[in-house]
């Protein structure tokens, strides 16, 4: 095994390591979307996937349909 090759085989044994033990200290946990929405004002949670290029959004009880510009797709 060559010098660069053992290297990365214990970089990627470190950076799994490090996650398991930040996922088991509860380091990394699922974002809850309704205190994301608390902290960032103007953001919104999608309801639907339209197309690739339209989307249905809930806007504090309006459904609101977003279509992204300068995206074409199916």
């Amino acid at each position: 095994m060559t010098k660069k090759r053992r290297g990365l085989v214990v970089f990627a044994v470190v950076l799994v390591v490090f996650v398991a033990i930040a996922w088991w200290q509860g380091w990394v946990r699922p974002v809850d979307s309704r205190k994301f929405m608390q902290w960032q004002p103007g953001s919104y949670a999608v309801k639907q996937f339209v197309d690739g290029d339209t989307v249905m959004v809930d806007m504090q009880g309006t459904t609101e349909t977003i279509r992204f510009i300068g995206i074409d797709t199916p």
